[in-house]
């Protein structure tokens, strides 16, 4: 039965129970044996892990043997069930024997068949208390007490005698004897009663035996060596008898006490010890053979190693062979794994160190070992002096010394990296028992020279470890000590790879050039050869040996490297091309396509990639059953430093197969987006190498058009700009005779800028394509925006057309836009053809173009007479159902935000939530329309939260929906980049989510699962970089300030614009290291926007009825305000703008209530104030229409109102009217320099016709920032 073990799970051999024996010998004393367990008890205390997690172990689980007396035997009978034995005396003879409940093979033994219960009646049966017991055999017996009380000779006896049992050899390693107090000293009495009772107590006296015992020489021995241990209350049980029952209490006490002194507390503490590795206490003679070093001084225990070798090897079972094998890559800290067991164990075992890297430097060390053990000689035979067959003949020698003490030594092959010379020359030198630990890169050693289950594959370390080794050996006047160099330690492992030797050469590089950690960091960051920044080698001046003094990463992959050459060029050509590819998910089919490889069958190409295996240069594993590659990043910069030589060959091999493979993607429910996200590191590094290197050939523009698609598609978009521009300049110089491909490539330089918000720049691109594109228009093309796949050439003029429309829209020109799309429209009107999908998507994105334009009263129009017409004879729609939902929004959103005022709220939100549900039905949240529809809703609902009474209900379903649905099983990770139109509107939901969340209005019993939900969509959805935190912080939030701003809340936007300005200043802060967001790509864009921020805070003030504060906040930010109001206005005409807003929808609302109806007029009044009632209904309310004969009550400037109250004012202003008139034909002088402050109500006023026209052209000319694009 095994030892308890409280070391991780370690190898399948070498780890077991201890060699050495544990024995526990229990005295006999009656009911004082409660005395017994209450010491046993806290013995087994001190056994238990402090962790609490691991459960006190059992007695029969950590004695080899327990012996007992009387009430000893019961308590052994009762604890034991490996091996136990009770002492009885024969009533016969008197003569001291033993019943065990196994059986003996010794020759003076005889082994009793008795059940336990006989067993445990014969050892009680107490001379005056009980009678003898008489077994089936006819054997009597009485309690052995009354010749061995302490049956600890017996013990000692026993395992003495059971050689068979496997005892033969194993030293005592630990021995502990319990009592049950000490007997008092008496003097012995004349009478005869007395004297018999004397004499009984001289027999049963203990603490005699125990004196004997120690005095002689074996037990002087295990105590000297702490492997004996004697536990016997001193005083107050001597009094008690052996039935006295009833005093527990006075033996717990009396016991407690005993245990609570300082001595014994001690002595349990070293017993518990000694119980947990016995074999420690076993004297060694040991001595190290040719050790050449210790670990080095900075060593970091690696536990998940040093345990696992430490339990391996700590003890030696039986008569085999212990071999452990650590293998993995060079400079990974396997020989620092092997010193530090080797420093572990040399006081325990000899420790034979052996050079296994080539055969004379296996034999040189080997044959040092004989003369070293037999005479401490460390001089070996002179090998140049030897023949072959009297070397073989002492190293032979050496072998069966060793196996002849197989249990007295340690044996390290260090660095055993060639199998095939380590069978020819080393094998066959090597024991057959005894421990050997093997270090190597090879892992085929694990399962072939060692067991299968025992080895360990050693990778590189944690980061912690890695921070940690590298702080150690820096000297501190080098370190800041601050959280940023904390942040540049972990980055700087993080490039190194976590290895061990790269991370000690770093560390002496930064000493060599006396630089902090934090400059030779950022240095090491930008370096384009890592190699020349870890130029000086780490030196270990602890050791002799030359090749381990010395040390760097290039020299330990150097040796590799050559004799891969010599050995496998196809391997040398196989890692060239993994070289040029991303280090890590390398499929192992796409090497097979390599001209190279193409042709070799399964088994030779499988030989060529082993051998790069049996070096640890590369590993392999599978992810759903799809084998690949990967290396150590370091070990892949060394394979690239030597593959640079010559390495066009290489990098046009890898753009010839990814250009030929990659796929032309469009978006993630693309059936190759997965395929797409496997090559996309591997083609973005061997465009990386091209592009250090200068290097172009035909091949690489077509990787790099279909690689700057994905990266679209993906959200890189900043990246794909670059990507799509150098392969549009890059193919005008290999192909600038064929116009058509070109335009596929200009196509998506298009997509890619116009995704990046770079509207402007792509301007000139879609020119430049509209005017070499096809002139003939094809009515029935596909248009540009309805599928996101590259149009036909047939509709290429169109598609350059409809993508102009949309850089114009987004530019805020939407004079331009609309007069476009007024060309885009088919000469159809009046025929049968007059509604085609073209001629519907024209319209809309015309009348898209003029509700962003602010007449929303025409864009009303001309989306009703889309809606009307958008299916045909046979009910089916004539344009895809994606552009069906786009018509829908655009009328709910004139509904909620267009035109007079007097729009249905109702209507409109019940159309975002159509489009809503269908969208999270059938696309899902992979799909960015649906997050488009999401915050269409919710936005709706936090603007007007009064306005639908379920709204609460209504946000917290569809935060729960989407969240839900990206939580789902199977959904993979989208996003892991920052920025991209996915990504935008994904940030914008969290901010909704967010104040949703904070407002208090998420269900209870529902907060704690959303906020989980939450960060699961955070790790799909969204990579927490710096960028993601600055874009969310300083755009949306100033989005969302906006938004705030235009209905009314001007409070909550102040605290959003701020919160967006200081993320903005943050991330100008950051100097060259800041990450790139759409917008801001100059100095110029940055001071711009930070005017703006500062005009949007300004208005934010002015807004609360703060105006001293915001022109005391316009001085404070003069110079950039002073540029933003020449853009936008002054503030003293955007409050008079805000006036007039106010005043306009107060007047609306009364002439809704006199029952003026809204009218088509272009002179009337309602359409010559169309944009401010766009903008006063949102900042508001809607205007509330009184249905025929209803005496509507509403509230307009804190007053409530009504029909009557309204038709009475207008009576009482027709009057004014007269006497104004009377006036004038006869002014009164006093009157003259009366301001005009009440608005004039007849539709004829030519003053508040010219007051309104100048507000309106002022209006015109300022255009806002305030403005934000209508969703989806």
């Amino acid at each position: 039965m095994p030892a308890p073990s409280h070391a991780p799970q370690g190898p399948s051999r070498g780890a077991g129970r201890p060699r050495s024996l544990r024995v526990l010998s229990l005295d006999g004393g009656g009911v004082k044996g409660y005395s017994t367990l209450l010491i046993l008890k806290r013995i087994f205390e001190a056994l238990t892990p402090e962790d609490g997690k691991s459960p006190e172990p059992k007695p029969c689980d950590v004695f080899d043997l327990i012996v007992g007396t009387s009430t000893g035997g019961l308590i052994a009978i009762m604890l034991g069930r490996l091996h136990i034995m009770v002492c009885v005396t024969r009533s016969i003879t008197s003569k001291v024997d033993v019943i065990r409940n196994y059986t003996s093979r010794h020759p003076t033994q005889q082994n009793y068949k008795c059940a336990i219960w006989e067993a445990a009646a014969a050892t009680a049966a107490a001379p005056m208390f009980f009678r003898s017991v008489t077994l089936k055999t006819g054997e009597e017996w009485v309690d052995g007490a009354m010749r061995r009380n302490n049956p600890i000779n017996e013990a000692m006896n026993e395992v003495n005698r059971e050689s068979e049992r496997g005892w033969e050899g194993r030293a005592i390693g630990c021995t502990v004897s319990i009592g049950t107090g000490v007997a008092q000293v008496r003097e012995v009495s004349n009478s005869a009663g007395a004297l018999v009772k004397s004499v009984v107590k001289i027999m049963t006296d203990s603490e005699d035996v125990a004196d004997a015992f120690l005095g002689s020489s074996f037990g002087q021995q295990l105590e000297r060596s702490h492997r004996y241990f004697r536990f016997n209350v001193p005083q107050g049980l001597q009094a008690l008898k052996l039935d006295e029952w009833r005093e527990t209490k006075r033996m717990n006490a009396f016991t407690m006490e005993y245990l609570s002194k300082y001595e014994t507390g001690k002595s349990v503490v070293t017993c518990a010890k000694s119980l947990l590795d016995p074999d420690a206490a076993i004297p060694v003679v040991t001595r190290k053979l040719t050790l050449r070093g210790s670990p080095c001084v900075n060593f970091i225990d690696r536990a998940a190693y040093t345990n696992v070798l430490k339990d391996f090897f700590w003890t030696y079972v039986g008569d085999t062979s212990q071999i452990f094998v650590l293998w993995g890559l060079g400079g990974v800290g396997k020989t620092q794994l092997a010193l530090k067991l080797a420093d572990t164990m040399s006081q325990r075992v000899s420790v034979i160190w052996i050079r296994a890297d080539q055969s004379n430097n296996f034999k040189l060390d080997y044959s040092k070992v004989l003369n070293r053990m037999l005479h401490d000689d460390d001089q070996p035979p002179k090998l140049e002096t030897m023949t072959g067959a009297v070397l073989d003949d002492h190293l032979e020698q050496t072998r069966d010394y060793l196996e002849h003490h197989p249990g007295d030594w340690l044996l390290i092959l260090d660095n055993a990296d060639d199998m095939t010379a380590f069978r020819e020359s080393v094998e066959s030198h090597l024991p057959m028992r005894g421990r050997i630990l093997v270090t190597t890169r090879d892992p085929r050693f694990q399962g072939d020279f060692g067991a299968p289950d025992d080895g360990m594959n050693v990778v590189p370390m944690d980061d912690e470890q890695s921070v940690k080794l590298l702080l150690k050996l820096i000297p501190a006047r080098l370190q800041n000590g601050d959280d940023e160099e904390s942040e540049r330690a972990t980055e700087l492992v993080d490039l190194l790879g976590n290895l061990p030797l790269a991370i000690a050469q770093a560390a002496a590089n930064i000493i060599d050039q006396q630089v902090s950690l934090s400059e030779y960091a950022a240095a090491f960051r930008e370096a384009t050869d890592k190699f020349e920044a870890l130029k000086a080698a780490t030196h270990d001046r602890r050791t002799r040996d030359p090749r381990n003094a010395v040390q760097s990463v290039a020299l330990t992959w150097q040796i590799s490297f050559e004799r891969l050459e010599q050995s496998s060029p196809l391997s040398v050509t196989l890692l060239g091309y993994l070289a040029c590819l991303h280090w890590d998910s390398v499929p192992r089919d796409l090497l097979r396509q390599f001209p190279e490889f193409a042709a070799l069958s399964d088994i030779e190409f499988r030989n060529v990639l082993a051998r790069l295996m049996q070096l640890s240069l590369v590993e392999e594993y599978a992810v759903d059953d799809w084998p690949q590659l990967r290396m150590h990043p370091m070990t892949h910069e060394y394979a690239w430093k030597r593959t640079k030589e010559d390495p066009a060959a290489f990098i046009t091999g890898c753009f010839r197969l990814l250009g030929a493979i990659f796929p032309l993607v469009s978006g993630e429910d693309d059936n190759t987006w997965q395929l797409c996200s496997y090559l996309a590191s591997h083609a973005m590094r061997v465009v990386g190498l091209a592009q250090s290197l200068a290097l172009q050939s035909e091949s690489q523009p077509g990787l790099m058009h279909v690689l700057a698609l994905y990266l679209n598609a993906f959200g890189n978009v900043h990246v794909a700009c670059q990507m799509a521009s150098e392969a549009l300049e890059m193919a005008e110089h290999f192909w600038p005779d064929q116009p058509s491909l070109l335009n596929s490539f200009r196509w998506t330089k298009i997509q890619c800028f116009t995704n990046a918000q770079r509207f402007e720049e792509s301007l000139v691109d879609i020119d430049t394509w509209a005017e070499t594109a096809d002139l003939t228009l094809d009515a029935d093309a596909d248009v540009a925006g309805a599928s996101a796949s590259v149009p036909r050439l047939s509709g290429q003029k169109r598609a350059a057309l409809n993508q102009k429309y949309s850089a114009l829209k987004e530019l805020r020109r939407f004079d331009e836009a609309h007069l476009l799309s007024k060309q885009l429209e088919p000469p159809t009107e009046g025929t049968e053809n007059e509604w085609t999908a073209m001629a519907l998507i024209t319209k809309h994105n015309s009348a898209h173009a003029l509700h962003r334009g602010g007449r929303s009263r025409e864009a009303r129009v001309v989306v009703d007479e889309v809606l009307r017409n958008v299916r045909g004879p046979d009910g089916e729609l004539r344009v895809n159902r994606r552009e069906y939902l786009a018509f829908l929004n655009l009328k709910a959103d004139l509904l909620l935000r267009g035109g007079d005022g007097t729009g249905d709220m109702n209507e409109g939100l019940a159309l975002f939530k159509q489009v809503y549900d269908e969208q999270i039905a059938t696309t899902g949240v992979v799909d960015s329309d649906t997050w488009i529809a999401a915050n269409n809703v919710v936005n709706t609902l936090a603007d007007a939260p009064d306005a639908f009474p379920d709204s609460a209900q209504t946000s917290a379903r569809i935060f729960v929906e989407m969240l839900t649905a990206c939580a789902a099983p199977g959904m993979k990770q989208l996003r892991n980049q920052d920025s991209g139109k996915f990504q935008r509107h994904v940030r914008v939901f969290l901010i909704h989510f967010d104040e949703f969340f904070r407002t208090g209005r998420v269900p209870a019993a529902e907060s704690d699962r959303l906020l989980h939900l939450r960060e699961t969509l955070m790790n799909k959805f969204l990579l927490q970089t710096d960028v993601t935190v600055f874009v969310e912080t300083f755009s949306v939030h100033n989005t969302r300030g906006v938004h705030l701003q235009q209905r009314g809340r001007a409070a909550e936007a102040e605290i959003c614009h701020r919160d967006a300005m200081k993320g903005l200043v943050e991330w100008g802060a950051m100097g060259a290291d800041r990450p790139p967001v759409p917008g801001l790509n100059s100095a110029k864009d940055y001071e711009e926007t930070v005017a703006t921020y500062h005009y949007n805070i300004m208005l934010a003030i002015a807004r609360q009825g703060r105006l001293e504060h915001a022109r005391a906040y316009r001085e404070e930010n003069k110079r950039s305000l002073e540029f933003a109001e020449t853009c936008w206005g002054p503030l003293e005409v955007r409050m008079q703008t805000d006036e007039m807003d106010r005043l306009v929808h107060a007047e609306a609302q009364k002439r809704l209530l006199d029952g003026d109806v809204p009218s088509d007029d272009p002179e009337g009044w309602w359409m010559q104030h169309d944009v401010h009632l766009s903008r006063s209904k949102m900042r508001y309310g809607v205007l509330k229409v009184p249905k025929a004969g209803e005496n509507m009550v509403v509230v307009v400037d804190d007053k409530e109102i009504n029909n009557a109250s309204v038709q009475e004012e207008r009576e009482l202003e027709k009057q004014q009217q007269e006497v104004q008139q009377l006036q004038q034909s006869d002014p009164d002088p006093r009157e003259t320099a009366k301001p005009q402050t009440e608005i004039s109500t007849a539709k004829t006023s030519s003053r508040w016709g010219k007051r309104l026209k100048l507000a309106l052209r002022e209006r015109m000319k300022v255009s806002s920032p305030e403005a934000v694009p209508v969703a989806r």
